[in-house]
């Protein structure tokens, strides 16, 4: 027809095919995105499933490291007291934080150490736990333990229970143990004494035959 113009399509079709080419690169970024999801998805439960295996395992390490702590500290309590007494750990989560709580137990009947102990007790417990997380260590020591006057307030009359529970640990984990005391009666006790003499401000060392 007369003064109509030709329709050129060629523009139309390039803008289409334009079109087309981003919605399919949209589509494509679309698809890697949900992978993506989908593999964080999974990742997150592997975690979460991870994290819960580590839980458990912790909670039960945790469970043997106690029931570790209370064996030996029971045993220790009862060579130098009597079968009445024992040991307690208790864990508990108080304000999203994870605490220890320790008890003696005598003739049945819970203490608090540092509140209802006469102290000997406490002396006793302290000497147990040091030799245990000595013990623990990954990267120990050699096995020589050096102690100062470790048993100050157990009763001078204790010395032969305390060298018992000495005798105990030292064979159960091949340790040496050496104690510096003013008390007589445990020096007595040790398979070598020995004794520090000051004479005219030098101090001199001599072996106490037995």
């Amino acid at each position: 027809m007369k003064g109509m113009k030709e329709l050129n399509l060629d523009k139309y079709e390039n803008f289409l095919n334009q079109k087309k080419a981003t919605k399919e690169l949209l589509l494509e970024k679309e698809s890697k995105l949900n992978h993506g999801i989908e593999s964080s998805k999974s990742n997150l439960k592997n975690l979460e499933e991870a994290a819960d295996i580590m839980n458990t395992v912790g909670i039960l390490v945790q469970q043997e490291f106690e029931e570790v702590v209370q064996e030996l500290v029971t045993q220790a309590l009862r060579f130098v007291f009597d079968d009445s007494y024992s040991f307690e750990v208790e864990s508990k989560i108080l304000r999203s934080q994870p605490e220890i709580h320790l008890f003696f137990n005598i003739g049945g009947e819970r203490y608090i150490p540092d509140e209802d102990s006469s102290g000997g007790e406490l002396d006793v417990a302290s000497f147990a736990l040091r030799v245990i997380l000595w013990a623990i260590q990954y990267d120990r020591t050699e096995p020589i333990l050096l102690f100062d006057e470790p048993f100050r307030m157990v009763d001078v009359l204790k010395p032969p229970r305390l060298r018992e529970m000495i005798r105990y640990l030292s064979e159960m984990l091949g340790l040496q143990f050496i104690i510096v005391t003013h008390s007589p009666e445990l020096a007595n006790e040790a398979d070598r004494s020995f004794v520090v003499v000051r004479e005219k401000g030098i101090s001199r060392v001599k072996q106490v035959e037995k």
